[in-house]
């Protein structure tokens, strides 16, 4: 009877000492010291539109190149909104960039929108062989498929009655395109791509509540065959986002995502992405603290991390925009308002106080040993707007409208850079 009572209890005894072993050897990972000021990325290349397609006379043409940009691999599309003639009711167009062999971005060409289509590229997503791209105010989607170097129309996708599209991605044998109604729950459209290389509606994503308030499918992220689904004005604006992943043949609803600490109209879902186990979420209008240095204004704005653990998602890190300020950069607010996630980097935007106005700019996050830290803040740009694209370690950002150049019409810009060049 003992030999049988000692037995467990000289388990239980070498699974604790086990237990402590392990802690005695685990170290906490150790947050690097940043720099202050944090150093400031230079761009490895601009992208340009062809000012001469713009010149009226002695005129140019307010036309915002880079409003948009998508990319994968070596081709980078980039919408000129309100070509040819400027203005919002413009057909707009999308400008082709390839990689050549020397590394650089060079225009190879453009795709014209169809005939009587406005706002073309407001929203693109570009995978392998398919483009896919939201045009007139979000009424219709067009697929295109690349053959040969060309790129021709496959298939239009019109908006259900009452609604708009909102956000296109594509990956891997999928297309997803959210829409929104001012009377019906927003859903997300889940299309599969046939052996013919059209798109088949097999799906429709929504939320739990079902509540058109809630903006589910405002935005969405992708990567492979996981989902993720905004829905910025669930519970009074706290917001909430929607993870999906691919069981079987359909999207199973995996889990509610919303943040631990979060209150009404913090805007937790303004902006979402998903790479590999990691996915951000912006909620820019959390509140920090009264800073001293910008009397009246308030810091303000988050990015929520969330790491996928034996299958669950789990809250990690809240990266307070407190914590991005520096010397450098003191009057910031909104962080989270903008973000892209790859690899091991976030890029956010801020809102940034000088004495012209706002400008919006892009701050880097660096992950190291599970945790992110603000890295660099990559130069170029002094814009009310900035459209961000990445693509492992290279940034493209695209500044539609620039500060400064009222005088004449703006054409836009785009910068390209490699985040490696600002590690350590």
């Amino acid at each position: 009877m003992n030999n049988l009572l000692s037995r467990p209890l000289l388990m239980n005894t070498r699974r604790l000492l086990g237990v402590l072993a392990l802690l005695a050897a685990w170290q906490a990972p150790v947050q690097a010291q940043l720099p202050d000021p944090r150093p400031s990325l230079r761009p490895i290349q601009g992208l340009l539109a062809d000012e001469s397609e713009f010149r009226r006379g002695d005129l140019l043409v307010s036309v915002g190149f880079g409003a948009q940009i998508a990319g994968q691999r070596q081709t980078t599309l980039i919408q000129e909104d309100g070509y040819p003639d400027g203005g919002f009711d413009q057909p707009s167009r999308v400008a082709i960039f390839t990689k050549n062999a020397s590394g650089e971005w060079l225009r190879s060409g453009s795709i014209d929108p169809p005939s009587g289509q406005t706002r073309f590229g407001t929203h693109m997503a570009l995978f392998n062989e398919l483009a896919l791209f939201e045009a007139s105010q979000g009424q219709m989607a067009f697929l295109y498929r690349r053959s040969s170097g060309k790129w021709k129309l496959i298939q239009k996708l019109t908006a259900p009655s009452g609604f708009h599209f909102t956000d296109v991605r594509l990956s891997s044998g999928w297309a997803f395109i959210g829409a929104l109604s001012a009377t019906n729950p927003g859903a997300v459209y889940v299309y599969q791509v046939t052996s013919t290389g059209t798109l088949k509606g097999v799906q429709t994503l929504r939320s739990f509540s079902g509540n058109p308030r809630d903006r589910f499918g405002e935005h969405v992220a992708v990567f492979g065959e996981r989902v993720v689904v905004s829905a910025g004005g669930d519970s009074d604006n706290r917001g909430a986002a929607y993870v999906f992943e691919c069981s079987g043949a359909l999207f199973a609803k995996k889990q509610k995502l919303i943040a631990i600490n979060g209150a009404a109209n913090h805007g937790f879902g303004t902006a979402i992405g998903i790479s590999e186990d990691w996915i951000a979420v912006g909620a820019p209008f959390v509140q920090g603290p009264d800073n001293g240095f910008c009397p009246g204004q308030n810091i303000t704005g988050a990015v929520y991390t969330f790491r996928r653990i034996n299958g669950v998602w789990l809250q990690q890190e809240t990266l307070l925009a407190e914590g991005a300020q520096d010397r450098s950069r003191e009057c910031i607010s909104n962080l989270g308002e903008g973000l892209v996630i790859a690899d091991k980097w976030i890029v956010t935007t801020v809102r940034f106080a000088i004495e012209a106005g706002d400008t919006i700019v892009p701050l880097v996050y660096v992950r190291d040993a599970g945790h992110y830290a603000p890295l660099t803040w990559p130069l170029g740009f002094d814009a009310p707007l900035l459209a961000l694209n990445l693509v492992d370690s290279t940034l493209f950002l695209g500044a539609s409208v620039e500060r400064g150049c009222g005088f004449e019409g703006c054409i836009g810009a785009a910068q390209v850079y490699d985040l490696s060049d600002a590690l350590p």
